[in-house]
């Protein structure tokens, strides 16, 4: 039996904005069940098996417990909320947080599961909508297989490869760890374009791309991506930096050696992350080639000196050394018993380098360099270390390469602090990974030498010891919770009416972003006119860093397809009723449960200016 036969997915749509006061953007789904399975689940002992398949797929996501019961029966809405669930936990995997479960919007009756479909909606945190839909074609791909096969094993390797498509192909651009310290900072997420996104609204937000944000110049930033420039900036400021130069081919890098001294590096000159680095390099087969790994990425090619010592990462934000890692390069470590490729084997399946939820760490791998280092020590794969013996596997120490980070924050020697705030305040950076090379953190690197390696305009600040500086770095540049006030106006006329007189009663005070289906406009000032969507039009005020408050008006069924613009409401005046009274309700249903103040309905003895004396409240 194919999938269609079981589960049949008709339709999908993506909401932008929130319902029902949810937090989240989320994909409506339409899903209808095939005579087939609703027949499967009526089978007490078959709807359990589907039930613990389900609860299988959560724990290999990394959720611990589903929803769901998996001593308890399903009915068809039983299971299309565990789809939702199973749905949800992919997007966990690749640790976007969820801060809303999923929901059915409409299921028809039992009698009509067949001719009606069941609307799904499952929280999309603010990624890529692609995601959900290659997540959920998984869930029921999984669910229909196992039905026609009557096998509810886990289909592990499957899963696998299937993630690791999604990894390799998706546009991840929200980074999660950033969106989870807005979430728990309470700060509205607007994505933009092109991996920008923006934290928080109108004159309270700030624009981030990664780590870059409107504070990060750009001058900067290539001038730190560039090494030549970088070394040259970096020698102008008085720091140490290890002799290097730009070489064209492999002889000439032979020369800078000879010249320099053996070991040298080779890199690219204009390439972040240990792209195509190749360090302790002696020999001209090593050195050729280094320059040939180079020459597939970029045409620019850098040479240095080698400088030993151990490889320290310094992250600076505004002036000030927030964190410091060792970066350990990729290696194992002896124990006595096992060869080399066991020790390799080994750690590749503990959970911070295993493909999964838990993996911060690249696996090792024993490609050309890593051969070659086991030459330069002496070993081969076969070989049995002894107890305690580091075997290294790669000679630069980045994360992207397999190295480990550990932390030294505490242990890092006054002196070298102050040489990684220099050396981000001579290239300008608010924000900088400064890379340090010298045999003992603890020391004084005017004690016993050291160099700046490389300083990193946009930093990775990682994702295994240091998640708390994605919060410190969100704290730093957005104001407060970056949240400003927002009224939603429902009617027609009168609700435009009232919009109207609100902003005349308060234009001298707040600049306030106003809409209605017509215009939209701050403070008195007009900015285009037209017909305008709720959702589309608020979207433009609340980008506009000029707005320090919004008012926005509902006066139709618009809502309901898009979403509200934001996540939060502070008042809601209620004008007048939108016709039909059903629609009137629904709208109420996706509104209010969004409105942490109060809701203003005026008639009877509740008149406009009691609106009005409300909003001046909240704005002054």
């Amino acid at each position: 039996m194919t999938q269609k036969q079981f589960i049949e997915f008709s339709h999908h749509h993506y909401l932008p904005g929130y319902l029902r006061g949810r937090r989240q953007p989320g994909l409506i789904v339409s899903l209808k069940p095939s005579s087939a399975l609703l027949n499967w689940l009526k089978n007490s002992e078959k709807s359990i098996q589907l039930a613990r398949l389900a609860n299988q797929f959560n724990a290999y996501c990394g959720i611990a417990e589903s929803h769901e019961s998996t001593s308890s029966n399903y009915d068809w809405t039983g299971l299309v909320k565990q789809i939702g669930i199973c749905t949800s936990s992919v997007l966990q995997y690749f640790k976007f947080p969820q801060l809303d479960n999923p929901e059915i919007l409409f299921a028809p009756t039992p009698e009509k599961y067949l001719q009606k479909p069941t609307q799904l909606l499952i929280t999309t945190p603010h990624c890529d909508p692609s995601l959900n839909l290659k997540a959920l074609k998984l869930v029921l791909e999984i669910i229909s297989n196992a039905l026609a096969s009557e096998n509810f094993e886990l289909p592990t390797i499957k899963i696998s490869n299937v993630l690791s498509d999604i990894k390799k192909n998706l546009n991840f651009s929200v980074n999660a760890l950033f969106l989870k310290a807005a979430y728990e900072n309470e700060m509205p997420v607007l994505v933009l374009n092109g991996g920008t996104v923006q934290y928080g609204f109108g004159a309270r937000s700030e624009w981030f791309e990664h780590t870059f944000s409107m504070q990060t110049t750009n001058i900067s930033v290539r001038m730190a991506r560039d090494k030549s420039k970088c070394s040259l900036r970096l020698q102008q400021a008085g720091l140490p930096v290890a002799p290097s130069t730009k070489v064209r081919s492999a002889e000439e890098a032979l020369q800078f050696g000879k010249h320099v001294g053996f070991p040298i590096v080779i890199k690219p000159a204009n390439l972040d992350g240990g792209n195509a680095v190749t360090a302790n390099l002696s020999t001209p087969n090593e050195v050729r080639a280094a320059v040939q790994k180079v020459q597939k990425v970029s045409k620019q090619i850098r040479a240095e000196k080698h400088i030993f010592g151990r490889d320290y990462r310094l992250t600076v934000l505004d002036g000030q050394v927030v964190w410091a890692v060792e970066r350990v390069p990729g290696g194992v470590v002896g124990d006595g018993e096992h060869t080399v490729e066991q020790l390799i084997a080994k750690e590749n399946e503990t959970l911070n380098r295993r493909q999964g939820p838990a993996q911060t760490l690249q696996p090792l791998t024993l490609n050309g360099e890593a051969k070659s280092l086991l030459s330069k020590q002496k070993v081969s794969i076969d070989t049995v270390p002894a107890k305690g013996t580091f075997v290294r596997l790669s000679s630069i120490a980045n994360v992207a390469t397999g190295g480990r980070p550990v932390p030294v924050f505490e242990q890092v020697h006054p002196d070298n602090i102050k040489l990684a705030e220099r050396a981000a305040r001579a290239l300008r950076l608010d924000i900088a990974g400064v890379d340090i090379l010298i045999r003992d953190i603890t020391k004084s690197w005017r004690e016993i030498g050291g160099v700046i390696c490389e300083v990193n305009g946009q930093p990775d600040l990682g994702a295994t010891t240091a998640l708390h500086l994605y919060g410190d770095v969100l704290r730093a540049r957005v104001p407060g919770t970056g949240r400003i006030p927002i009224i939603a106006v429902v009617g027609g006329a009168a609700a435009t009416e009232l919009i109207k007189r609100s902003v005349e009663a308060i234009s001298d005070s707040v600049s306030l972003g106003w809409m209605s289906p017509s215009a939209i406009g701050i403070g008195v000032s007009v900015l285009q006119t037209g017909k305008f969507k709720t959702f589309s039009g608020s979207q433009i005020l609340l980008t506009d860093n000029q707005v320090e408050a919004l008012i926005f008006q509902i006066a139709g069924e618009d809502i309901l397809q898009t979403g509200l613009p934001t996540d939060r409401l502070d008042l809601v005046i209620i004008a007048d009723e939108i016709s039909p009274p059903p629609l009137h309700r629904e709208i109420e249903k996706s509104l209010l449960p969004a409105c942490a103040g109060d809701v203003i309905r005026l008639g009877g003895n509740v008149v406009e200016q009691t609106a009005v004396d409300a909003i001046e409240r909240l704005l002054n």
